[in-house]
Protein backbone atom coordinates (compact mmCIF):
# COMPACT_ATOMS: atom_id res chain seq x y z
CA UNK A 1 0.00 0.00 0.00
CA UNK A 2 1.62 3.34 -1.07
CA UNK A 3 0.53 7.28 0.72
CA UNK A 4 0.95 10.00 -0.84
CA UNK A 5 2.62 13.14 0.40
CA UNK A 6 0.97 15.50 -1.52
CA UNK A 7 -3.05 15.15 0.49
CA UNK A 8 -6.01 14.25 -1.42
CA UNK A 9 -9.47 15.56 -0.79
CA UNK A 10 -12.84 14.28 -1.94
CA UNK A 11 -16.73 15.06 -1.51
CA UNK A 12 -19.51 12.11 -1.75
CA UNK A 13 -21.48 12.23 -4.75
CA UNK A 14 -23.44 9.23 -4.11
CA UNK A 15 -24.96 6.78 -1.60
CA UNK A 16 -26.37 7.82 1.47
CA UNK A 17 -22.85 9.90 2.18
CA UNK A 18 -23.96 12.28 -0.64
CA UNK A 19 -22.17 15.63 0.51
CA UNK A 20 -19.81 14.14 2.92
CA UNK A 21 -16.07 14.56 2.64
CA UNK A 22 -13.21 12.42 2.98
CA UNK A 23 -9.86 12.42 3.74
CA UNK A 24 -7.52 10.49 1.08
CA UNK A 25 -4.97 8.07 3.49
CA UNK A 26 -3.45 5.49 1.29
CA UNK A 27 -4.39 2.91 -1.90
CA UNK A 28 -3.49 -0.46 -3.36
CA UNK A 29 -4.20 -2.27 -6.36
CA UNK A 30 -8.04 -2.25 -5.59
CA UNK A 31 -9.03 0.27 -3.43
CA UNK A 32 -8.37 3.58 -2.00
CA UNK A 33 -8.68 4.18 1.68
CA UNK A 34 -9.33 7.10 3.53
CA UNK A 35 -8.75 8.50 7.59
CA UNK A 36 -12.07 7.80 8.26
CA UNK A 37 -11.90 4.20 7.83
CA UNK A 38 -13.65 3.54 4.78
CA UNK A 39 -12.65 2.57 1.31
CA UNK A 40 -14.10 2.37 -1.96
CA UNK A 41 -12.94 0.11 -4.68
CA UNK A 42 -11.02 2.13 -7.10
CA UNK A 43 -13.83 0.71 -10.19
CA UNK A 44 -15.82 2.34 -8.48
CA UNK A 45 -13.98 5.44 -7.21
CA UNK A 46 -15.24 8.23 -10.08
CA UNK A 47 -19.06 6.90 -9.45
CA UNK A 48 -19.09 7.91 -5.71
CA UNK A 49 -16.48 10.40 -5.18
CA UNK A 50 -15.17 13.66 -6.78
CA UNK A 51 -11.93 15.09 -5.92
CA UNK A 52 -11.85 18.94 -3.97
CA UNK A 53 -10.48 21.41 -3.22
CA UNK A 54 -8.85 21.47 0.81
CA UNK A 55 -10.34 24.79 1.48
CA UNK A 56 -13.95 23.69 0.14
CA UNK A 57 -12.50 20.09 2.27
CA UNK A 58 -12.20 22.48 6.18
CA UNK A 59 -15.60 24.45 5.22
CA UNK A 60 -17.60 21.02 4.96
CA UNK A 61 -15.48 19.48 7.54
CA UNK A 62 -16.68 21.96 10.54
CA UNK A 63 -20.36 21.96 8.88
CA UNK A 64 -20.18 18.26 9.70
CA UNK A 65 -18.92 18.34 13.11
CA UNK A 66 -21.75 21.11 14.14
CA UNK A 67 -24.49 18.81 16.16
CA UNK A 68 -27.73 18.56 14.31
CA UNK A 69 -30.81 18.88 17.03
CA UNK A 70 -33.83 17.34 15.45
CA UNK A 71 -37.13 19.00 16.04
CA UNK A 72 -38.78 17.58 18.76
CA UNK A 73 -42.19 15.74 18.70
CA UNK A 74 -44.04 18.69 19.94
CA UNK A 75 -42.35 20.84 17.48
CA UNK A 76 -44.41 18.55 14.65
CA UNK A 77 -47.14 18.72 16.55
CA UNK A 78 -47.01 22.29 16.56
CA UNK A 79 -46.08 22.73 12.54
CA UNK A 80 -49.54 20.30 11.89
CA UNK A 81 -51.72 22.60 13.97
CA UNK A 82 -51.12 25.55 12.19
CA UNK A 83 -51.30 23.63 9.18
CA UNK A 84 -54.42 22.40 10.05
CA UNK A 85 -55.39 26.36 11.11
CA UNK A 86 -55.57 24.95 14.94
CA UNK A 87 -54.29 27.14 17.63
CA UNK A 88 -51.27 26.44 18.94
CA UNK A 89 -51.47 24.06 21.95
CA UNK A 90 -51.45 25.71 25.41
CA UNK A 91 -48.43 24.85 27.52
CA UNK A 92 -48.76 24.59 31.01
CA UNK A 93 -46.15 26.62 33.19
CA UNK A 94 -44.20 24.45 35.20
CA UNK A 95 -44.96 26.72 38.21
CA UNK A 96 -48.90 26.46 37.96
CA UNK A 97 -50.07 23.62 40.10
CA UNK A 98 -53.96 22.10 40.08
CA UNK A 99 -55.61 23.64 42.67
CA UNK A 100 -57.15 20.47 44.53
CA UNK A 101 -60.45 21.58 46.74
CA UNK A 102 -60.59 20.11 50.60
CA UNK A 103 -63.60 19.57 52.05
CA UNK A 104 -63.80 22.25 54.29
CA UNK A 105 -64.54 19.70 57.50
CA UNK A 106 -61.18 18.21 57.18
CA UNK A 107 -59.43 21.17 56.93
CA UNK A 108 -61.16 22.30 60.63
CA UNK A 109 -60.45 18.77 61.82
CA UNK A 110 -57.02 18.76 60.31
CA UNK A 111 -56.40 22.02 62.03
CA UNK A 112 -57.55 20.99 65.52
CA UNK A 113 -54.51 20.23 68.02
CA UNK A 114 -56.15 19.65 71.35
CA UNK A 115 -58.73 16.12 70.21
CA UNK A 116 -60.26 13.80 72.98
CA UNK A 117 -59.49 10.15 73.15
CA UNK A 118 -62.58 8.19 73.68
CA UNK A 119 -62.64 4.43 73.63
CA UNK A 120 -65.66 2.06 71.66
CA UNK A 121 -66.11 -1.34 72.47
CA UNK A 122 -66.12 -3.67 69.36
CA UNK A 123 -67.33 -6.68 69.34
CA UNK A 124 -66.09 -9.66 67.33
CA UNK A 125 -66.87 -12.81 66.78
CA UNK A 126 -64.38 -16.07 66.66
CA UNK A 127 -64.61 -19.71 65.84
CA UNK A 128 -62.95 -21.77 68.09
CA UNK A 129 -62.29 -25.30 68.47
CA UNK A 130 -65.34 -27.54 70.70
CA UNK A 131 -64.46 -28.12 74.26
CA UNK A 132 -63.22 -31.74 73.70
CA UNK A 133 -61.16 -30.64 70.76
CA UNK A 134 -59.72 -28.14 73.50
CA UNK A 135 -59.04 -30.58 76.26
CA UNK A 136 -57.10 -33.29 73.47
CA UNK A 137 -55.19 -30.12 72.26
CA UNK A 138 -54.35 -29.07 76.10
CA UNK A 139 -53.07 -32.58 76.83
CA UNK A 140 -51.44 -33.09 73.45
CA UNK A 141 -49.38 -29.79 73.56
CA UNK A 142 -48.03 -26.73 75.21
CA UNK A 143 -51.23 -24.74 76.32
CA UNK A 144 -49.72 -21.46 75.35
CA UNK A 145 -48.79 -22.94 72.10
CA UNK A 146 -52.60 -24.27 71.16
CA UNK A 147 -53.77 -20.56 72.61
CA UNK A 148 -51.53 -18.72 70.20
CA UNK A 149 -52.46 -21.02 67.08
CA UNK A 150 -56.15 -20.72 68.21
CA UNK A 151 -55.51 -16.55 68.04
CA UNK A 152 -53.43 -16.75 64.80
CA UNK A 153 -56.38 -19.15 63.27
CA UNK A 154 -59.13 -16.70 64.07
CA UNK A 155 -57.28 -13.53 63.06
CA UNK A 156 -56.65 -15.01 59.60
CA UNK A 157 -60.53 -15.18 59.15
CA UNK A 158 -61.06 -11.34 59.69
CA UNK A 159 -62.52 -9.81 57.31
CA UNK A 160 -61.03 -5.78 56.99
CA UNK A 161 -64.53 -4.55 55.68
CA UNK A 162 -66.43 -5.90 58.62
CA UNK A 163 -63.84 -4.31 61.22
CA UNK A 164 -63.76 -1.02 59.34
CA UNK A 165 -67.80 -1.14 59.30
CA UNK A 166 -68.17 -2.16 62.82
CA UNK A 167 -65.75 0.42 63.88
CA UNK A 168 -67.35 3.10 62.14
CA UNK A 169 -70.39 2.14 63.34
CA UNK A 170 -69.14 2.57 66.98
CA UNK A 171 -67.57 5.78 66.14
CA UNK A 172 -70.88 7.19 64.66
CA UNK A 173 -72.79 6.27 67.97
CA UNK A 174 -69.97 8.01 70.11
CA UNK A 175 -70.12 10.96 68.17
CA UNK A 176 -74.54 10.82 67.87
CA UNK A 177 -74.02 10.84 71.50
CA UNK A 178 -72.21 13.75 71.74
CA UNK A 179 -73.92 16.04 69.97
CA UNK A 180 -77.21 14.60 71.59
CA UNK A 181 -75.67 15.65 74.97
CA UNK A 182 -74.67 18.70 74.15
CA UNK A 183 -78.85 19.36 72.87
CA UNK A 184 -79.82 17.57 76.10
CA UNK A 185 -77.67 19.70 77.49
CA UNK A 186 -79.07 22.80 75.83
CA UNK A 187 -82.83 21.66 76.28
CA UNK A 188 -82.07 22.00 80.58
CA UNK A 189 -80.41 25.31 80.39
CA UNK A 190 -83.65 26.35 78.66
CA UNK A 191 -85.77 24.37 81.03
CA UNK A 192 -83.95 26.25 83.83
CA UNK A 193 -83.88 29.56 82.88
CA UNK A 194 -87.72 29.75 82.44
Amino acid sequence: MESLENKKYYEWTSTSRIGKVESYLAEDDTNIYFESGRLVPKDQFGYQLNQIDEEVYLRKKEVESLPINPPSQNDYSVNWDSLLGNDPPIQNSPTQTPIVEQNPIKIILDKQKKKEKISIPINFEFEIPSKKVLDLLDVMFDRDEVIEEIIKSSIGNIQTESVIEKISDEVKKKIHSFFDSDEKDDLKNEMSID
